[in-house]
């Protein structure tokens, strides 16, 4: 059976069978379409856990101290473990290769803006916490740094709901909020971002202040967890980390060329003439002398010709 003899039977068969081949198409189409959806709903779904999952952090393991289950040289079970900043700094002295963050947290803590009182929770740390956690301030404000900590400034950054729920549609950053009747200063505020996960409430609900101001008002050591990231991780974390405490001033600088122009003989011989001249006398051609002339073009423009 040649080409043209086979497709004019299948011709045939389709004008004959025109409700089988009907369905048959259908059926086609409606199989790659379904497999295609699922297969786009499986990989969108993949992406939003991933997104959600990294609200919390990237790469990030979080230790709580607990209590000892064996007993140890003459001291019972069930004692309880205590980790301070000096613990946290020999982490980071004997294990190089990672970031460590310890966090102080504390709730029933008052805040008050005029007639607004709330009680979120509170999280002491440092400003590497930030890069852990995905904490990213909005435009216009920053997070803790390392002058907050060796100042023991008494600043704040809050997640965007507790800052809507205080100051509702108003600018945050630049105002005071009093937090057990301290004023602290609002620093930053922290841009949206998806969470499905955390341990002591979203971050959205949370109020964040250094550790070192942390200390010295409520009297607290010892942290409540702490946090460590490999070092690359931490490093990749950081780059996302827009600041906006900065703003760039460029300068365009423009080279400029000057040139002198040479005395004609004419100027010279008048020159000399001048100089032979005893003192108090003027020569009549020392008024007509020219001097000599300089001229400056900027490097954007032609030299003059």
């Amino acid at each position: 059976m040649t080409s043209l003899s086979f497709l004019k039977q299948i011709l045939q068969d389709v004008r004959h069978q025109k409700v089988r081949t009907l369905l048959t198409l259908l059926g086609i189409t409606w199989g790659t379409v379904s497999v295609a959806l699922l297969m786009a709903f499986g990989e969108g779904l993949e992406k939003r856990i991933k997104k959600n999952q990294h609200g919390l952090g990237e790469n990030i393991v979080i230790a709580w101290p607990a209590r000892t289950a064996l007993p140890w040289q003459g001291l019972g079970k069930g004692r309880r473990i205590r980790v301070s900043e000096d613990d946290i700094e020999a982490l980071r002295r004997e294990i190089p290769e990672a970031d460590f963050s310890g966090e102080h947290e504390k709730d029933k803590v008052t805040f008050r803006r005029e007639r607004v009182r709330l009680s979120p929770e509170m999280s002491a740390n440092n400003p590497i916490f930030a890069a852990m956690r995905s904490l990213v301030p909005a435009p216009g404000g920053r997070y803790i740094n390392d002058l907050d900590i060796d100042r023991r400034r008494r600043v704040v950054f809050l997640g965007d709901k507790l800052k809507d729920d205080l100051f509702g549609k108003e600018e945050a950053v630049g105002k005071t909020v009093m937090i057990d009747n301290v004023p602290f200063l609002v620093i930053g505020v922290m841009q949206h971002k998806e969470q499905d996960s955390s341990y002591s409430g979203r971050d959205v609900d949370k109020a964040f202040v250094p550790e070192s101001t942390y200390k010295g008002l409520f009297t607290e050591n010892y942290v409540s967890n702490f946090i460590f990231q490999a070092k690359d991780a931490a490093m990749e974390a950081y780059r996302r980390i827009e600041h906006y405490d900065w703003a760039p001033i460029v300068m365009e600088e423009s080279l400029l060329e000057c040139g002198v122009r040479m005395p004609s003989a004419e100027e010279v011989a008048a020159a000399k003439e001048t100089l032979e001249v005893p003192t108090g006398v003027v020569p009549n051609a020392f008024v007509n002398t020219r001097s000599p002339s300089r001229t400056c073009h900027s490097a954007r423009s032609a030299p003059p010709g």
